[in-house]
């Protein structure tokens, strides 16, 4: 997802889709104009629904044969969905209470955008707010979604995490080496929990109420 603290979201589809998961274009928020009882934005909750209860039956009924996903630009053929499946983010949110909320949408002749907030334990534990997530979903003739593209707001990210691993490297070198191999936040459930023991050890370390 991409350098994960650019874009917390750029690889989580599946999971983006559960919960979770995305994003607008630049600071452009759109309102609700449109009814949301318009059938191309009641099969986008329907697929969301589907996945979040990881239904790959109803979920896959509502898709388009071959349909593909993009991160940031819809280049390419895309990345195959793989429909109510749970993959290696669904974890990761699950351990951190991850949740996602609607905030707002745009829907177009073959096409919904939606603007989420996502918020879970992680971004709490950094000290971050709501995080916008944003998804279009893009539709055929027939109503199926061929293809869901996730694209960041470019919105700056408000929080404390570089005081985090400026205070790992001094303390915890060995742990911050473990959390984040090449720099980059591994979402792994193997690592989630020492994530949330190493955060709320900083979290002490400058008075700050810990999060369990």
């Amino acid at each position: 997802m991409r350098k994960f603290f650019q874009s917390t979201t750029g690889r989580r589809l599946s999971y983006l889709s559960a919960l979770w998961f995305s994003v607008f274009l630049a600071a452009k928020v759109f309102p609700h104009t449109q009814s949301e009882d318009h059938p191309l934005l009641v099969k986008v909750k329907a697929y969301r629904q589907a996945n979040a209860a990881y239904d790959s039956t109803q979920a896959r009924a509502l898709l388009a044969k071959g349909a593909a996903c993009w991160y940031e630009k819809k280049e390419g053929p895309g990345s195959p969905i793989k429909p109510g499946g749970k993959g290696p983010w669904s974890d990761w949110d699950e351990y951190f209470k991850g949740s996602a909320q609607i905030e707002s949408y745009q829907i177009d002749s073959s096409q919904v955008t939606l603007r989420l907030m996502e918020i879970n334990d992680f971004y709490r534990l950094i000290e971050r707010g709501r995080a916008p997530v944003n998804l279009t979903y893009y539709f055929d003739a027939h109503e199926k979604i061929t293809g869901i593209l996730v694209f960041s707001a470019g919105e700056k990210k408000v929080d404390r995490f570089d005081e985090f691993k400026k205070w790992g490297e001094k303390n915890r070198p060995d742990n911050l080496k473990y959390l984040m191999p090449e720099g980059e936040v591994i979402p792994m459930p193997d690592r989630a929990k020492k994530w949330r023991e190493v955060l709320n050890e900083w979290r002490r370390s400058v008075g700050l109420a810990v999060i369990e």
